[in-house]
């Protein structure tokens, strides 16, 4: 079952289901997603407050909060027979979904990266499957569908066509970049975001980090080149963001956002250094 399948069968809820006073169990989804908690320390059993976990409201929750792989894990690990079999069966397909969809996504990744190599195009990932890989250990565990690949300006051209080439076409912005005699860039000024298809999967290339280059904060391209790494995706070794910029780069990115979501609270517990 692929994610919109689950979706249209009922198994992955939408926001519209998290709604209400959901205080205990957003306190227990907290719990069970803090990294500094070891699994045997976790308090599932009961909220805070003395109150019964409210499972039905803790998995929309956790949806909502792109956080279902990591609730699954810690439960289904230690606490999975204190959970209503209902739940930890939506659980359980939620998490499936997700497993193919980032399999899928990072198949997507490598060929494009592939591709872009062959035609002398060096790309750096970051985000997405290499986050996952350096933060949980695999894809699996963190949810995401999109590929975000850091490249030199100079090379955007043959960028923009290797993935033209390839079926890919821009989704943000109306302006092509190559096959107009001119070269123009879109509203964005540090990323281009392409599609194929109907497909939920999205390839953004970015050449820089933030709209506007601010000494310091995130890094700038030029500090993430030299200090890049090899994270090993499928059994292949990609070049990628180190650590220490993979930091600033997701704190900037939710900062930006509001941290609309409890998983990227997550991702920048996870790869701070302890």
């Amino acid at each position: 079952m692929d994610w919109d399948d689950a979706r249209a069968a009922g198994e992955l809820p939408g926001p519209e289901d998290a709604q209400g006073d959901h205080r205990p169990a957003f306190e227990s989804l907290l719990n069970l997603v803090r990294p500094s908690a070891r699994d045997e320390d976790v308090v599932v059993l009961t909220g805070s407050e003395g109150q019964d976990v409210p499972w039905h409201a803790l998995y929309p929750l956790a949806a909502v909060h792109r956080v279902v792989p990591l609730v699954y894990r810690r439960l289904q690990a230690q606490h999975a027979n204190a959970v209503p079999p209902d739940v930890i069966s939506a659980l359980r397909n939620h998490h499936h979904a997700n497993a193919l969809m980032c399999v899928q996504t990072t198949r997507t990744m490598l060929d494009v990266h592939s591709a872009l190599a062959a035609v002398g195009v060096e790309a750096l990932v970051f985000k997405g499957p290499a986050l996952a890989a350096m933060a949980y250990g695999e894809s699996g565990w963190r949810e995401y569908s999109d590929i975000d690949l850091l490249v030199r300006r100079g090379d955007l051209r043959a960028a923009d066509e290797c993935l033209n080439d390839l079926g890919w076409r821009q989704r943000a912005w109306p302006w092509p970049l190559s096959g107009t005699g001119g070269w123009v860039l879109g509203v964005s000024n540090k990323e281009l975001s392409y599609q194929r298809g109907p497909a939920e999967i999205a390839v953004d290339l970015h050449w820089r980090l933030v709209d506007s280059e601010t000494p310091g904060m995130p890094p700038t391209p030029g500090d993430v080149w030299r200090r890049k790494e090899s994270v090993e995706l499928l059994g292949r070794a990609v070049p990628a963001m180190g650590p220490e910029d993979m930091l600033l780069t997701i704190a900037s990115h939710e900062a930006r956002h509001g941290w609309a979501h409890l998983r990227g609270v997550c991702d920048v517990a996870v790869t701070s250094p302890h």
